[in-house]
């Protein structure tokens, strides 16, 4: 296996699914809110997380580090990268007592406020951070499922996974059960594992039809299609929304996600280099993190203007742009002096090759 290198156009990816959240959550008009481009954007974070750490996860095992000193590096490398920018967010929410954190901050610190929504039946305050509470669950499940289950039960575990999450949604609605549980990591497992599937078939001889399938220009517009059109004449209780439009945006992603990892030039792919693009990928986690938060600051550091009244696309842009400096500050400020400690795990793994905190790993 080829060492993990930076893969430009992934990064103008997540810019283009940072950028669908944020129009959802600051635009509130009926087409917009009917298409949920936030799902799409989270959706997509789900199929890159999966690939990401899926292709970390195989380096531990082709270099045959010990279980225990690759379970100390991963989530080394995860607490610096995650960690800072979500429990900076907390603490300054607790501060000035916005969305609701001084009572639900343990919550939200021990990353369950997606069974939080799931039993309250409602987003409440800090109602995004259910997307980084799967992320983390995910991630302390996967490290076991790719590094320490035999390597024979590996493909059959990631099939089974993606058979989960459709399965989960199926009986929800079976069944009549609120919708909103889909929070929970049974629900968006299929996402999850849709691109892990796509990083284990890259190295596999016997899955390279997956590899055929997800770059295939002509799912990638089937599935986009299918989802568009999906949103547009279904409601959100309706059978075929709840079932086909994750399914659909899960396709499209992960068609995305291995056409921008391909090293070949590609018009149709290449426009996700572009550098602005790039940079609001690149902290876009922190947009994320902090944008949910902005219009209640705001009303605090700036109460002469009233949000409501301005026009839907001037309202957005303020949003938007205070969110991506926020982030942009805490990029500088705080994640990337932090991620200088990365390959400083207290505990460095050994094996019997070259070690993999040596090599530069596209996290």
């Amino acid at each position: 296996m080829s060492k993990l290198s930076y893969l430009p156009r992934l990064d103008g990816l997540r810019g283009i699914a940072i950028s669908a959240v944020l129009i959802e959550h600051f635009i509130s008009d009926r087409v917009i809110v009917g298409l949920s481009p936030g799902g799409f954007g989270v959706l997509t974070f789900f199929v890159l997380s999966g690939y990401l750490i899926t292709r970390i996860l195989m380096q531990y095992r082709e270099r045959d580090t010990p279980i225990g000193a690759a379970a100390i590096h991963f989530y080394w490398r995860r607490l610096l990268r995650l960690s800072p920018p979500y429990y900076l967010a907390i603490v300054v929410a607790i501060i000035l007592a916005i969305a609701g954190m001084r009572s639900t901050w343990w919550i939200h610190a021990l990353y369950l406020s997606n069974v939080k929504i799931a039993l309250q039946g409602n987003f409440g305050g800090a109602g995004h951070f259910w997307s980084l509470s799967v992320e983390e669950q995910f991630y302390l499940l996967w490290f076991f499922v790719v590094v320490a289950l035999p390597r024979r039960f590996l493909a059959p575990a990631i099939v089974a996974s993606i058979a989960v999450g459709s399965l989960y949604r199926l009986a929800l609605y079976a069944v009549g059960v609120d919708h909103i549980k889909v929070v929970l990591l049974p629900g968006c497992m299929d996402s999850l594992a849709t691109g892990a599937l796509i990083a284990y078939a890259a190295h596999s001889k016997r899955w390279a039809f997956v590899e055929r399938l997800f770059l295939d220009w002509r799912m990638l517009a089937f599935s986009l299609f299918a989802a568009v059109l999906v949103s547009w004449i279904q409601e959100w209780n309706s059978a075929t929304r709840f079932l086909v439009y994750p399914i659909a945006i899960t396709l499209f992603a992960g068609c995305a996600v291995r056409l921008g990892a391909e090293r070949a030039k590609d018009w149709r792919m290449d426009w996700l280099s572009w550098f602005p693009l790039k940079c609001l990928g690149r902290i876009s986690y922190g947009v994320y993190v902090y944008h949910a938060f902005v219009p209640d600051l705001m009303r605090l550091f700036v109460p002469g203007l009233d949000l409501t009244r301005l026009p839907e696309l001037m309202r957005f842009l303020i949003l938007a742009a205070t969110s991506i400096a926020l982030a942009s500050a805490s990029w500088i400020l705080v994640e990337r002096p932090i991620l200088r400690l990365k390959d400083r795990p207290p505990l460095r793994p050994r094996s019997n090759r070259t070690p993999v905190y040596a090599k530069p790993m596209a996290d």
